[in-house]
């Protein structure tokens, strides 16, 4: 449906073309591509529940990474302990 789109309704399609031959900067280009006021607040709103989701998504690898060291820190530190003798970690 995606794919499909841009030829099933070419009106946006080819009148961003037709903008950017007449010299509308891709940015002026984006921020009049809306039709409402609604539609600027939807999209401020999508964009930010984006921003969001990503901020949230790097927390977590970070957190992840942080507890994956630790873990193969530890790891390392019980394999080294029973090698030592005397040690009741066998």
């Amino acid at each position: 449906m995606d794919e499909g789109y841009l030829y099933v309704c070419t009106c946006i399609y080819d009148l961003n073309g037709l903008k950017s031959m007449l010299g509308q900067s891709d940015e002026s280009n984006y921020r009049f591509s809306i039709c409402s006021e609604a539609a600027g607040k939807e999209r401020i709103k999508a964009n930010e529940e984006k921003r969001s989701y990503e901020e949230k998504q790097r927390e977590a690898a970070a957190t992840a990474l942080v507890n994956a060291t630790k873990n193969k820190k530890i790891n390392d530190t019980v394999s080294a302990m029973k090698e030592l003798d005397g040690c009741s970690l066998r």
